[in-house]
């Protein structure tokens, strides 16, 4: 596959100048846009990246862009999914000035941002243990075919969420099959927020689940699984909206 010539020049010029490629950086995680979190944050189109976090100290969030905002447009350039965010910033160079369009709580944003030099982070873990929990104060969410508990010390030490920031409640189990599994939810997920607003109990998440079972708007759960975070979009099973009061 052929690389383009601006690509090539750069690279060229960076080995000159500093004996190694130096990658510009701007210091978001981001995720696609599905149908649920494109109606939850009522975007028209199913298009954009959108921020899961901004790096503390990093370009992004030095430009005041933040988790829940959908990046649009880089330099005029539209954005259309997350490749578009990494393709893009690799053919720009440390140190220059972005401009960013970004849609944040139903309106647009602009933000200036200066790239810094590409800095690795460490990996991830991607999978989970599903062996039974020990469960206590188990509440059962049917309109999303799961289980939530609260977060003791315990499962915090199991799903690798020591840290005492992380503050939400553990899906502590769903059903094979079900609701939850089908929108991308595991057990050993941490529900950190819902709709921006942070979760801190299991009636909170109880409260706020069952009020939206009977809206025809999704869910968006902002999630911690085993050293990441991500945002998944979730409805009420069908059957609980044809019901809804």
């Amino acid at each position: 596959m052929a690389i383009p010539a601006n690509i090539a020049k750069k690279v060229v010029q960076n080995i000159i100048d500093f004996g190694r490629v130096k990658r510009a950086w701007l210091g978001i995680s981001v995720q696609g846009i599905t149908k649920e979190i494109a109606d939850n944050l009522n975007l028209k189109k199913m298009e954009g990246a959108l921020v899961i976090s901004a790096t503390d100290n990093g370009p992004a969030k030095q430009a005041g862009i933040k988790s829940r905002d959908v990046i649009l447009r880089i330099n005029d350039i539209p954005i259309k999914d997350t490749t578009d965010v990494s393709r893009t910033i690799g053919q720009l160079a440390v140190g220059e000035v972005i401009n960013i369009d970004a849609w944040r709580d139903g309106t647009h944003k602009q933000f200036k941002a200066k790239l810094q030099e590409f800095q690795s982070q460490e990996d991830y873990r991607t999978t989970i243990k599903t062996s039974k929990n020990v469960l206590k104060d188990h509440i059962k969410l049917e309109n999303y075919d799961m289980g939530i508990t609260p977060l003791t010390w315990q499962f915090r030490q199991r799903y690798n969420a020591e840290n005492p920031t992380i503050q939400g409640v553990l899906v502590s189990d769903v059903k094979e099959g079900g609701w939850a599994e089908k929108n991308g939810i595991l057990t050993g997920d941490i529900v950190l927020e819902i709709n921006g607003q942070p979760i801190t109990s299991t009636e909170t998440l109880k409260e706020k689940m069952d009020q939206e079972a009977r809206s025809k708007k999704p869910l968006l759960l902002f999630l911690y699984r085993m050293g990441q975070k991500l945002y998944v979009g979730l409805r009420p099973k069908p059957e609980a909206t044809v019901n809804r009061k």
